[in-house]
Formats: C-alpha cells, structure tokens, sequence
C-alpha cells in the first residue's frame, strides 16, 4: 500500500509480476490486445488492451470490488 514518506520521492518496489503476466496472456489468447509497433512497422513495442477488454476489466473490477472491499475494509480510500 501507499506509504507517507514526507517529502522523499517515491520508490519503485518489486510486486507479483505473475498476476500481471497471466492477466496478459489471457486478454492476447480471447483476443482483447493489439500489438503495438513503431511507425514504420517494424518493431513492436508492446501490447495495448482493446476498448472491449477495457470494458471487460471494468465490468469484472466493478462485480468484485463489493467484496475485496469486505476482505479489506481499507480499500474503500482507493
């Protein structure tokens, strides 16, 4: 969570990248990222979610938010 470090810049810290990365993989394989690639087409660089599987992580992060916010009374700052 977010800590009150006064007035030191924040700090990038290591987390689960596991969650992200099979995240990803789900969206490429139901076919909810595009590739992104430089201009002249020839380097990508990177993945970008669709406007349908933006909506789908709306949807899907409105219908759990009720109860990640019972298991973690907190989360009602965020």
């Amino acid at each position: 969570g977010a800590r009150n470090r006064g007035v030191r810049p924040n700090r990038a810290v290591t987390g689960s990248r596991n969650v992200v990365r099979t995240l990803l993989q789900q969206l490429d394989a139901s076919g909810y990222t595009v590739i992104k690639k430089n201009l002249a087409g020839t380097k990508e660089l990177g993945r970008i979610v669709t406007p349908a599987g933006q909506s789908l992580l709306d949807q899907v992060s409105k219908e759990i938010r009720p109860s990640a916010e019972e298991a973690a009374p907190g989360l009602g700052k965020y």
